[in-house]
Protein backbone atom coordinates (compact mmCIF):
# COMPACT_ATOMS: atom_id res chain seq x y z
CA UNK A 1 0.00 0.00 0.00
CA UNK A 2 1.40 3.76 -0.82
CA UNK A 3 0.95 6.01 2.13
CA UNK A 4 -0.15 9.47 1.53
CA UNK A 5 2.59 11.87 3.04
CA UNK A 6 -0.07 14.82 3.64
CA UNK A 7 -2.70 12.45 5.11
CA UNK A 8 -0.15 10.42 7.11
CA UNK A 9 1.74 13.65 9.03
CA UNK A 10 -2.05 14.96 9.40
CA UNK A 11 -2.97 11.41 11.02
CA UNK A 12 0.39 12.06 12.98
CA UNK A 13 -0.36 15.43 14.36
CA UNK A 14 -4.59 15.09 15.09
CA UNK A 15 -4.94 11.56 15.87
CA UNK A 16 -1.62 10.11 17.39
CA UNK A 17 -0.02 13.59 18.65
CA UNK A 18 3.30 11.85 18.61
CA UNK A 19 6.45 13.51 20.31
CA UNK A 20 8.03 11.65 17.73
CA UNK A 21 6.61 14.02 14.22
CA UNK A 22 10.10 14.78 13.25
CA UNK A 23 11.58 11.47 13.00
CA UNK A 24 8.60 9.81 11.58
CA UNK A 25 8.70 11.86 8.74
CA UNK A 26 12.66 11.79 8.48
CA UNK A 27 11.90 7.96 8.33
CA UNK A 28 9.45 8.24 6.07
CA UNK A 29 10.76 10.28 3.29
CA UNK A 30 14.07 8.00 3.63
CA UNK A 31 12.58 4.45 2.51
CA UNK A 32 14.49 2.06 0.37
CA UNK A 33 17.27 4.51 -0.56
CA UNK A 34 19.74 1.98 1.60
CA UNK A 35 17.62 -0.94 0.82
CA UNK A 36 18.93 -4.49 -0.58
CA UNK A 37 16.58 -6.95 -0.71
CA UNK A 38 16.21 -11.21 -0.53
CA UNK A 39 17.17 -11.50 -3.86
CA UNK A 40 20.57 -9.45 -4.22
CA UNK A 41 22.58 -11.81 -1.97
CA UNK A 42 24.34 -8.84 0.10
CA UNK A 43 21.98 -8.21 3.05
CA UNK A 44 24.36 -10.11 6.04
CA UNK A 45 27.35 -8.57 4.34
CA UNK A 46 25.69 -5.11 3.98
CA UNK A 47 24.17 -5.27 7.96
CA UNK A 48 27.86 -6.38 8.77
CA UNK A 49 29.49 -3.47 7.79
CA UNK A 50 27.06 -1.09 9.80
CA UNK A 51 28.78 -0.24 13.41
CA UNK A 52 25.32 0.45 14.35
CA UNK A 53 23.37 -3.00 13.09
CA UNK A 54 26.18 -5.54 13.31
CA UNK A 55 25.34 -5.93 17.28
CA UNK A 56 21.62 -6.25 16.20
CA UNK A 57 22.46 -9.01 13.81
CA UNK A 58 24.64 -11.08 16.15
CA UNK A 59 22.16 -10.58 18.79
CA UNK A 60 18.91 -11.73 16.50
CA UNK A 61 21.34 -14.69 15.21
CA UNK A 62 22.04 -15.55 19.47
CA UNK A 63 18.35 -16.15 19.81
CA UNK A 64 18.49 -19.80 18.22
CA UNK A 65 22.52 -20.46 17.83
CA UNK A 66 23.98 -19.57 20.73
CA UNK A 67 26.35 -22.28 20.45
CA UNK A 68 27.99 -20.20 17.35
CA UNK A 69 28.36 -17.14 19.63
CA UNK A 70 32.07 -17.34 19.56
CA UNK A 71 32.21 -17.74 16.03
CA UNK A 72 29.01 -15.08 14.62
CA UNK A 73 31.45 -12.10 14.45
CA UNK A 74 34.03 -12.92 12.31
CA UNK A 75 32.07 -15.52 10.31
CA UNK A 76 29.75 -12.46 9.83
CA UNK A 77 32.41 -9.87 8.98
CA UNK A 78 33.75 -12.26 6.49
CA UNK A 79 30.66 -13.32 4.75
CA UNK A 80 30.54 -12.67 0.93
CA UNK A 81 26.95 -14.38 0.24
CA UNK A 82 23.97 -14.90 1.92
CA UNK A 83 23.15 -18.19 0.24
CA UNK A 84 26.67 -19.16 1.44
CA UNK A 85 25.47 -17.88 5.15
CA UNK A 86 22.70 -19.67 5.48
CA UNK A 87 23.58 -22.78 4.17
CA UNK A 88 25.95 -22.67 7.12
CA UNK A 89 23.41 -21.93 9.87
CA UNK A 90 21.92 -24.51 8.28
CA UNK A 91 24.66 -27.27 9.03
CA UNK A 92 24.56 -25.70 12.37
CA UNK A 93 20.80 -25.41 13.67
CA UNK A 94 18.45 -26.46 16.36
CA UNK A 95 15.09 -24.53 16.15
CA UNK A 96 13.22 -22.31 17.76
CA UNK A 97 9.63 -22.14 19.13
CA UNK A 98 6.14 -19.74 19.63
CA UNK A 99 3.23 -19.11 22.06
CA UNK A 100 0.12 -17.52 22.17
CA UNK A 101 -0.49 -16.55 25.64
CA UNK A 102 0.65 -12.95 25.64
CA UNK A 103 -2.39 -12.77 22.95
CA UNK A 104 -4.67 -14.37 25.00
CA UNK A 105 -4.38 -11.99 27.80
CA UNK A 106 -4.37 -9.30 26.32
CA UNK A 107 -7.93 -10.07 24.72
CA UNK A 108 -8.84 -10.98 28.15
CA UNK A 109 -7.72 -7.44 29.79
CA UNK A 110 -8.32 -4.83 27.04
CA UNK A 111 -11.60 -6.62 25.23
CA UNK A 112 -13.71 -9.07 27.60
CA UNK A 113 -12.43 -7.65 30.83
CA UNK A 114 -14.28 -4.72 29.60
CA UNK A 115 -17.22 -6.17 28.80
CA UNK A 116 -17.16 -7.26 25.23
CA UNK A 117 -18.15 -10.80 24.86
CA UNK A 118 -16.06 -12.62 22.48
CA UNK A 119 -18.44 -15.83 20.96
CA UNK A 120 -17.03 -16.36 17.05
CA UNK A 121 -13.35 -16.33 16.30
CA UNK A 122 -11.21 -15.93 12.65
CA UNK A 123 -7.69 -16.44 12.42
CA UNK A 124 -6.35 -15.02 9.14
CA UNK A 125 -3.08 -16.82 7.73
CA UNK A 126 -4.05 -19.65 10.27
CA UNK A 127 -1.00 -21.70 8.55
CA UNK A 128 -0.89 -25.36 10.53
CA UNK A 129 -3.72 -24.21 12.78
CA UNK A 130 -1.97 -24.62 15.78
CA UNK A 131 -2.16 -21.07 16.75
CA UNK A 132 -5.48 -20.83 15.87
CA UNK A 133 -6.29 -23.79 18.50
CA UNK A 134 -4.17 -22.03 21.12
CA UNK A 135 -5.87 -19.18 21.01
CA UNK A 136 -9.18 -20.54 20.69
CA UNK A 137 -8.91 -22.74 23.77
CA UNK A 138 -7.10 -19.95 25.93
CA UNK A 139 -10.19 -17.78 25.17
CA UNK A 140 -12.77 -20.52 25.78
CA UNK A 141 -14.26 -19.87 22.15
CA UNK A 142 -15.97 -23.24 20.41
CA UNK A 143 -16.93 -21.46 17.24
CA UNK A 144 -13.63 -20.64 15.82
CA UNK A 145 -12.45 -20.85 12.34
CA UNK A 146 -8.88 -20.45 10.25
CA UNK A 147 -8.19 -19.84 6.90
CA UNK A 148 -5.07 -19.42 4.30
CA UNK A 149 -4.35 -19.21 0.84
CA UNK A 150 -3.97 -22.86 -0.81
CA UNK A 151 -0.07 -23.03 -0.04
CA UNK A 152 3.41 -20.38 0.92
CA UNK A 153 5.89 -22.51 1.22
CA UNK A 154 4.43 -25.13 3.79
CA UNK A 155 2.39 -23.52 5.62
CA UNK A 156 -0.71 -25.88 4.53
CA UNK A 157 1.28 -28.94 6.39
CA UNK A 158 -1.21 -30.42 9.00
CA UNK A 159 -4.13 -27.76 9.00
CA UNK A 160 -6.62 -30.40 7.63
CA UNK A 161 -5.48 -33.03 9.94
CA UNK A 162 -5.54 -30.46 13.45
CA UNK A 163 -8.57 -28.10 11.98
CA UNK A 164 -10.53 -30.18 10.43
CA UNK A 165 -14.02 -28.26 9.35
CA UNK A 166 -12.70 -25.33 11.04
CA UNK A 167 -10.48 -24.44 7.80
CA UNK A 168 -11.61 -22.49 4.92
CA UNK A 169 -9.36 -21.45 1.72
CA UNK A 170 -8.68 -17.84 0.49
CA UNK A 171 -9.67 -17.76 -2.89
CA UNK A 172 -8.97 -14.78 -5.19
CA UNK A 173 -8.90 -12.46 -2.37
CA UNK A 174 -11.93 -13.71 -0.55
CA UNK A 175 -12.71 -14.50 2.61
CA UNK A 176 -15.45 -18.01 2.52
CA UNK A 177 -17.47 -16.60 5.54
CA UNK A 178 -20.98 -14.35 5.41
CA UNK A 179 -20.91 -10.33 6.53
CA UNK A 180 -20.69 -9.38 10.67
CA UNK A 181 -19.91 -13.30 11.40
CA UNK A 182 -17.18 -12.52 13.96
CA UNK A 183 -16.56 -10.88 16.96
CA UNK A 184 -12.75 -11.20 16.60
CA UNK A 185 -10.80 -11.59 13.88
CA UNK A 186 -6.83 -11.99 14.18
CA UNK A 187 -3.96 -11.66 11.88
CA UNK A 188 -0.58 -12.72 13.32
CA UNK A 189 2.64 -11.63 11.42
CA UNK A 190 1.00 -12.42 7.95
CA UNK A 191 -0.26 -8.96 6.55
CA UNK A 192 3.49 -8.17 5.98
CA UNK A 193 3.53 -10.67 2.81
CA UNK A 194 0.39 -10.22 1.20
CA UNK A 195 0.97 -7.92 -1.88
CA UNK A 196 -2.72 -7.12 -1.48
CA UNK A 197 -3.31 -6.90 2.03
CA UNK A 198 -5.40 -3.95 1.50
CA UNK A 199 -8.23 -6.33 0.24
CA UNK A 200 -7.79 -8.69 2.89
CA UNK A 201 -8.49 -5.69 5.46
CA UNK A 202 -11.52 -4.39 3.17
CA UNK A 203 -12.33 -8.92 3.74
CA UNK A 204 -11.59 -8.65 7.68
CA UNK A 205 -14.43 -5.29 8.24
CA UNK A 206 -16.69 -7.27 6.01
CA UNK A 207 -16.90 -10.38 8.37
CA UNK A 208 -16.42 -8.81 11.28
CA UNK A 209 -19.57 -7.57 13.53
CA UNK A 210 -20.36 -4.09 14.10
CA UNK A 211 -17.52 -3.08 16.94
CA UNK A 212 -16.18 -6.35 16.55
CA UNK A 213 -12.31 -6.73 17.13
CA UNK A 214 -9.18 -7.33 15.37
CA UNK A 215 -6.36 -7.90 16.54
CA UNK A 216 -2.74 -8.06 14.53
CA UNK A 217 0.97 -8.74 15.34
CA UNK A 218 3.27 -7.22 12.77
CA UNK A 219 6.58 -5.98 12.27
CA UNK A 220 8.01 -2.60 12.97
CA UNK A 221 10.49 -1.51 10.68
CA UNK A 222 11.76 2.24 10.70
CA UNK A 223 14.95 2.18 8.70
CA UNK A 224 15.80 0.01 5.40
CA UNK A 225 18.65 -1.18 7.95
CA UNK A 226 15.58 -2.52 10.01
CA UNK A 227 13.79 -4.22 6.66
CA UNK A 228 16.85 -6.28 5.92
CA UNK A 229 17.42 -7.52 9.41
CA UNK A 230 14.12 -8.69 8.95
CA UNK A 231 14.57 -10.44 5.97
CA UNK A 232 16.85 -12.47 7.51
CA UNK A 233 14.78 -13.09 10.71
CA UNK A 234 12.31 -14.74 8.02
CA UNK A 235 15.40 -16.29 5.97
CA UNK A 236 16.43 -18.43 9.19
CA UNK A 237 13.52 -19.62 9.49
CA UNK A 238 13.20 -20.72 5.77
CA UNK A 239 16.62 -21.26 4.79
CA UNK A 240 18.46 -21.84 8.26
CA UNK A 241 15.58 -24.28 9.92
CA UNK A 242 14.01 -25.64 6.53
CA UNK A 243 16.37 -25.32 4.13
CA UNK A 244 14.06 -23.92 1.75
CA UNK A 245 15.64 -23.81 -1.94
CA UNK A 246 12.60 -21.77 -3.64
CA UNK A 247 12.56 -19.14 -0.49
CA UNK A 248 14.75 -16.83 -2.54
CA UNK A 249 13.03 -16.65 -5.64
CA UNK A 250 9.51 -16.50 -4.31
CA UNK A 251 9.79 -14.38 -0.75
CA UNK A 252 7.49 -11.26 -0.41
CA UNK A 253 7.72 -9.18 2.35
CA UNK A 254 6.84 -5.71 3.06
CA UNK A 255 7.24 -3.74 6.53
CA UNK A 256 6.36 -0.48 8.00
CA UNK A 257 6.71 0.86 11.26
CA UNK A 258 3.82 0.85 14.09
CA UNK A 259 2.53 4.26 13.25
CA UNK A 260 2.53 3.49 9.69
CA UNK A 261 0.06 0.10 10.73
CA UNK A 262 -2.14 2.48 12.76
CA UNK A 263 -2.59 4.78 10.03
CA UNK A 264 -3.41 1.77 7.31
CA UNK A 265 -5.76 0.73 9.99
CA UNK A 266 -7.79 4.07 10.68
CA UNK A 267 -8.11 4.47 6.65
CA UNK A 268 -9.69 0.97 6.64
CA UNK A 269 -12.31 2.07 9.75
CA UNK A 270 -10.41 0.73 12.54
CA UNK A 271 -10.12 2.35 15.91
CA UNK A 272 -7.09 1.60 17.95
CA UNK A 273 -7.52 0.34 20.96
CA UNK A 274 -4.24 -0.43 22.73
CA UNK A 275 -1.25 -1.64 20.94
CA UNK A 276 2.77 -3.02 22.94
CA UNK A 277 5.83 -4.32 21.85
CA UNK A 278 6.64 -7.71 22.58
CA UNK A 279 9.62 -7.07 23.98
CA UNK A 280 10.66 -3.45 24.47
CA UNK A 281 8.79 -0.10 25.80
CA UNK A 282 7.31 2.19 22.44
CA UNK A 283 9.39 4.72 21.05
CA UNK A 284 11.13 5.54 17.70
CA UNK A 285 14.41 3.11 16.47
CA UNK A 286 17.36 3.10 18.87
CA UNK A 287 19.08 0.75 21.17
CA UNK A 288 16.10 -2.10 21.23
CA UNK A 289 15.88 -5.94 20.39
CA UNK A 290 17.16 -6.83 17.26
CA UNK A 291 14.24 -7.01 15.39
CA UNK A 292 10.98 -4.51 16.40
CA UNK A 293 7.74 -5.78 16.59
CA UNK A 294 4.19 -5.11 18.01
CA UNK A 295 1.17 -6.15 18.85
CA UNK A 296 -2.24 -3.94 18.72
CA UNK A 297 -5.90 -4.55 19.22
CA UNK A 298 -8.39 -2.08 16.75
CA UNK A 299 -12.35 -2.39 16.36
CA UNK A 300 -14.28 -1.90 13.86
CA UNK A 301 -15.88 1.03 13.42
Amino acid sequence: MNINKNEYINFLKNELNTIYLKKLIYYFDNKYKNYFNVKSNLQIKTLAQSNKYLPLLKQLLSKNFKHLNHKLHDILINTKSDKQFYKYLNNNQTGGNYTMHLFANKIKKYIINKGFKIKSYLDVGCADGKKTIKLAQYLNINNFYGTDIDNWYDIGQGRTTLLKNKFKLIQNNKLSFQNKQFDLVSCFMILHHIPKFTSTLKEIYRVLKPKGFLIISEHDAFTDYDRMLIDVQHSIYELAFKNNTNYFNNYYGKYYNLYEWHFIMNKFNFKLIQYKHYNISAGPRFNIYPTRYFYAIYQKQ
